[in-house]
């Protein structure tokens, strides 16, 4: 078990490579690509999560797969991205924006993440081992619902600016319904 959670954490950071590609694109307005590869990846990670757990059924190996599959698909994409990068000149003030940015993303990261600490010291360790393990799969599914988010975003930025507060309302109540 130790092992395992030893290489889930290795994979963490090449997990979070996909957002810079979906970034680079979006940014790029190139919404159609960005929500390729979110789709993609977020599919690719639930099934190799699904057919791990089918076939393996054992916690380190459903952690594995679970973690390294998003890994590796967003290594894929990132690289598949770095290709497409014709301007090699960087701005400092956008390069200063992008602390800022990786800065307040941290603090909310760090938030979102502290009950993975807390809840352990209050709750124990076993408990919160069954726990995680116990919502791995919705989890996974929750991750396949984000790509609703950005296959959203073309369609926002198309609307007027008039007509954007009432379009907003409605997809995002449509989006609730899902």
């Amino acid at each position: 078990l130790a092992f395992s959670v030893l290489f889930a954490s290795i994979a963490f950071p090449f997990s979070s490579l996909g957002g810079l590609a979906v970034a680079f694109y979006n940014g790029k307005r190139n919404f159609r690509t960005a929500s390729f590869i979110s789709t993609s990846a977020n599919l690719f990670s639930v099934i190799a999560t699904a057919v791990s757990l089918y076939w393996f059924g054992s916690l380190v190996v459903v952690t594995l797969f679970s973690t390294w599959s998003s890994a590796i698909i967003n290594i894929f994409f990132v690289v598949k991205t770095l290709k497409d990068v014709k301007n090699q000149k960087s701005d400092e003030r956008l390069i200063k924006y992008g602390f800022f940015i990786s800065f307040t993303n941290l603090i909310w990261l760090g938030l979102d993440y502290a009950d993975k600490f807390f809840i352990p010291l209050f709750l124990g360790f076993e408990r919160n081992a069954v726990y995680a393990f116990a919502i791995l799969v919705p989890m996974q599914i929750q991750n396949f619902f984000k790509i609703f988010i950005t296959l959203g975003q073309p369609k926002v930025t198309a609307i007027k600016v008039r007509s954007l507060k009432k379009v907003l309302i409605a997809k995002s109540l449509y989006l609730e319904f899902l």
